[in-house]
């Protein structure tokens, strides 16, 4: 292709007025953004924002859904063949509640040719609810939405990983740190949040090893408060 020809595309009034959309769309968001009042709706725009190009990077990821690692074979297989006497068995020496559990929901909820969909998608979410968190204003994390925009752009720009993205046995441990916040962070207005955090709190405690990080945590904070007394 010539480079006239490639001239006349690029400054064809179908191509200009598009950039122009896109530009204003980009304008109008940014000074959203920027001089917002409203930390909810900031919030909520950057989830988002981080989940559009979540799910852009790794779209293949959703186009041919697979199961990774663990996810067949031991949640979903232990699940089908020994039902809630597998909640509490331990693999490879460790409790994974949380697995077990969402295993036994899948396979009564979840027809298991969709089961691979399921999975991937519930691998986003965890990954969602991590930055939900992160942006909160009850973790006190950001002043500011300069520092709020430079952590969704860093989470939209995050490396696209195949044992990462998507992959809901590997995202377990992104609740980890979710489990951490809620120990940690103001109580929320809505007592409903406040009863699921528990529950999903004591769920993560018989989850991997974040019962021993959660001890570390509590014990800091009980010596920390006696020190300031």
């Amino acid at each position: 292709m010539s480079n006239k020809n490639i001239s006349t595309i690029i400054n064809s009034p179908k191509l200009i007025t598009k950039k122009l959309r896109i530009k204003k769309t980009y304008n109008n968001l940014t000074s959203f953004l920027l001089s917002s009042k409203n930390p909810k709706a900031v919030n909520l725009t950057l989830i988002i924002l981080i989940a559009f190009f979540y799910i852009l990077r790794g779209y293949q990821y959703i186009l041919h859904p697979q199961l990774f690692a663990e996810d067949g074979t031991i949640w979903i297989g232990n699940a089908y063949d020994k039902g809630l006497h597998t909640v509490f068995q331990p693999y490879n020496g460790l409790s994974h509640l949380f697995e077990r559990l969402f295993g036994l929901f899948s396979i009564h909820i979840i027809p298991l040719q969709y089961e691979p969909l399921f999975y991937t998608l519930s691998a986003l979410l965890i990954f969602l609810l991590l930055c939900r968190y992160l942006l909160s204003d009850r973790t006190r994390l950001f002043s500011n939405n300069y520092q709020k925009i430079f952590f969704g752009l860093s989470m939209c720009l995050l490396g696209n990983a195949e044992e990462f993205y998507f992959s809901f046995s590997n995202s377990v441990f992104l609740l980890g740190l979710v489990g951490l916040f809620i120990l940690v962070i103001n109580k929320s207005e809505h007592k409903f949040i406040n009863i699921l955090e528990k529950i999903l709190f004591f769920i993560l405690c018989f989850t991997i090893t974040f019962s021993w990080l959660y001890i570390l945590v509590i014990a800091f904070e009980f010596i920390w408060k006696r020190k300031r007394k």
